[in-house]
């Protein structure tokens, strides 16, 4: 074999190899929701049952919340991986990660090897979600509802010819004045995702 046919081979063997190698990247959600439902804790387990050249990172909201812990993974082309699993969603999402066996199947799934969950000392994620911790696609919903009760409420009251009567007395303006007020105190029900404190996984490079 010469030099030239050698160089060629290698050419040839060094991406096919690169390309063997690469793997998933692993986006585990880390706002506010998923961590209610114990998504720092799924990051340690992910992060400690991936393989060595699976790419394990954080990222904001996901969607659906209230699903949590959510995960987004991505092919080395950076393509969104459908969870194609039996009895899955077949959604560009894998929701509720909450166990060393729901992150070993995952992985086992996206990377095509075998994971085994004994790798992790961590046996099921803790959520911390109270009775009263609504998720921000509820959230979401009541917000909207609020508008349309308010909405509905102004246009019955004109045509009722009552528009802002308040005591039985017309006040000007005062109905706007309070649809406004409704408006800004929706506002604070917390329908953000965002949560400044993000974690690092173990091994992300």
């Amino acid at each position: 074999m010469n030099l030239t046919t050698s160089a060629f081979l290698l050419m040839m063997i060094v991406p096919c190899t690169a390309l063997l190698l690469s793997t998933a990247s692993v986006r585990v959600c880390m706002d506010k929701d998923c961590r209610l439902d114990g998504s720092d804790e799924a990051l340690e387990i992910i992060s400690k049952l991936a393989p060595s050249s699976c790419k394990v990172t954080t990222c904001g909201c996901l969607g659906p919340c209230g699903g949590g812990p959510n995960v987004q993974v991505q092919d080395p082309d950076g393509k969104r991986i459908k969870d194609g699993r039996p009895g899955k969603s077949n959604y560009y999402l894998f929701k509720d990660i909450n166990s060393a066996d729901e992150a070993a199947g995952m992985l086992s799934f996206v990377t095509n090897t075998k994971v085994s969950p004994s790798k992790s000392s961590i046996d099921k994620v803790t959520s911390t979600r109270g009775p009263f911790d609504l998720d921000r696609t509820t959230k979401i919903a009541l917000q909207r509802l609020l508008y349309v009760v308010t909405a509905l409420f102004l246009k019955s009251s004109q045509e009722a010819g009552t528009f802002d009567v308040v005591g039985g007395e017309v006040v000007e303006n005062s109905y706007f004045a309070g649809a406004a007020g409704v408006f800004v105190a929706s506002q604070f029900m917390g329908t953000g995702s965002k949560d400044n404190s993000i974690k690092k996984p173990t091994n992300e490079k």
